[in-house]
């Protein structure tokens, strides 16, 4: 804490007490019309006057269009100032903490590597901040700092003013800003460090910009680690709730439903239409609740769709899984056309609701998206819940008798044809809901289940077929994995490298993570 209180005093009076006084408003539109002068200086000051005045629109009005009509880049570097520090009292916190990041950046003129000014070189080896406008800033800056009530901006604030310090011509005050740079870690500011670096004359500056960027650099290879494995657990929950329904549908039925990804597909399609609806007809502060709604709607629409599809057409070729494959194939197919000619083929997005937006930020640099937590979180709660009914209920247990022997649990007066139906059911609503989570990852369209569905299969096969346990280690192994390989590698090679390992795992244990028990 009371570094913090030096450091924001030292940037208060390391450039000294600048303070600006408002125009008057009969002079507003004579330092205006200064930006048209012919005389590059005037127009300079001009515009550095105009940037301390705010409330006037006809100054923004005035800056905007000097901005794209000025030629001589100086003065077009002294309007973008201009416009960035009156943007700082903006209503929306968004344009506020793009003004406070460009103001900032403006601190890397200074630290560019071309000192000569010749035809052709960069913009930021011709133009750099000159002390009063460095002063300028910074006071701005504060001044903003002050009044910021938003957490983010105000983080913002902190890494600009340490930036321009970094332009103090006081050795000490260039010190302390690279050690606060060190402590805010954002890795954005390692290329900005490093220009500060091979521009910095005092030894003991230089040293602490090295230690900082190191530190930094280690920092974002960690975090970058744990966003990897994130990445995986989040993609493992996706096959998990895909694939659980494939391992149950199995384990009862011995069907391979081909059809298990279009069931998703279905799902997607629910999320999107009931988020139209919401936009177009329900209240904004309600929007948010179309996924609320969408979960158990999906759930029961494809629920719904499978228990028809498997009282129509599966019942009808039980034994004959060749069949079967093909049948639901056809079926897939004919669910993709359908919904090609109903929404066309390109795909469709899914607004996100607000409260699943933004994330947790855990370290500079790092944060673990809302979305990808609500997912972890449901597909948990989906894997306890399946749990429950097989554990826990007369139905699970006819489902677990099922799945053991089929003409057993006949005999014994268990319902078999209708705890297939409902099975079949089941494992289509755990398709479709694992579609409506999918949709917040991203676009989606008729082939979106394709793109799992391989995946998926590979999951249950991993696991051991039917075993539930299994298929959790299986979508874990798989998701996590993949995850790496394609960090290293690019996606499609990391696919690549998945189904190798997938294949030598399987040669040497052919049942899987969790082999079906018997006697021999």
């Amino acid at each position: 804490m009371k570094k913090t209180i030096l450091a924001f005093t030292l940037a208060v009076i390391g450039f000294g007490n600048t303070v600006y006084s408002e125009i008057p408003p009969g002079e507003i539109n004579k330092v205006i019309s200064l930006l048209s002068d012919e005389d590059k200086e005037v127009r300079k000051n001009a515009a550095r006057e105009l940037g301390n005045y705010e409330g006037d629109v006809r100054v923004l009005e005035a800056l905007n269009n000097s901005w794209s009509k000025e030629t001589n880049e100086e003065v077009n570097f002294l309007i973008e100032i201009a416009l960035n520090k009156i943007k700082l009292s903006d209503h929306n916190p968004s344009v506020r903490k793009a003004a406070v990041d460009a103001l900032g950046d403006k601190a890397e003129a200074n630290f560019a590597l071309e000192e000569f000014d010749v035809e052709g070189a960069s913009l930021f080896s011709r133009v750099v901040l000159e002390e009063q406008d460095i002063s300028g800033i910074l006071f701005s800056l504060n001044q903003a700092f002050g009044t910021e009530k938003d957490r983010k901006v105000k983080n913002a604030i902190t890494e600009a003013i340490q930036k321009i310090r970094l332009l103090d011509k006081d050795a000490a005050v260039r010190k302390e800003a690279a050690e606060f740079l060190d402590e805010i870690g954002n890795p954005d500011t390692i290329m900005f460090l490093g220009r500060a670096r091979e521009k910095e004359m005092d030894a003991g500056v230089k040293s602490v910009l090295e230690k900082t960027i190191k530190r930094i650099e280690k920092r974002q290879q960690t975090s970058t680690t744990i966003q990897q494995l994130f990445n995986g657990i989040s993609v493992s929950s996706i096959y998990l709730l895909i694939a659980i329904g494939l391992a149950i549908t199995f384990g009862v039925m011995g069907v391979i439903n081909m059809a298990h990804g279009e069931f998703m597909m279905l799902g997607c399609y629910v999320t999107y239409v009931l988020h139209l609806f919401f936009r177009n007809y329900i209240s904004e502060s309600a929007f948010g609740l179309y996924f609320v709604l969408a979960l158990p709607v999906s759930f029961i629409l494809t629920g719904l769709f499978g228990w028809l599809l498997e009282s129509s057409v599966v019942r009808l070729l039980y034994g004959r899984p060749l069949d079967t494959l093909l049948a639901t194939w056809g079926v897939s197919l004919m669910l993709q056309q359908f919904i090609r000619q109903i929404f066309g083929a390109n795909n469709v997005d899914v607004m996100s609701p607000l409260w699943l937006t933004g994330g947790v930020s855990v370290m500079a640099g790092l944060q673990l998206p809302y979305k990808r937590l609500f997912i972890i979180g449901f597909t948990a709660a989906v894997v306890a819940g399946i749990y429950f009914l097989l554990l826990r209920t007369r139905l699970g247990l006819r489902i677990r008798a099922v799945m053991q022997n089929r003409t057993m649990s006949d005999c014994m007066g268990i319902p078999v044809r209708r705890i297939d139906s409902f099975t079949f059911a089941l494992g289509s609503g755990l398709a479709g809901i694992a579609g409506c989570n999918i949709s917040l990852l991203g676009s989606v369209g008729p082939s979106t289940g394709q793109n799992y569905i391989v995946d998926c299969f590979m999951v249950v096969v991993l696991g051991g077929v039917g075993k539930i346990v299994g298929s959790i280690a299986g979508a874990f192994g798989m998701g996590g994995t993949n995850s790496i390989f394609e960090f290293f590698t690019t996606a499609s090679m990391g696919k690549v490298l998945v189904f190798l390992l997938v294949i030598a795992f399987l040669r040497f244990r052919p049942t899987g993570f969790s082999p079906a028990k018997g006697r021999t």
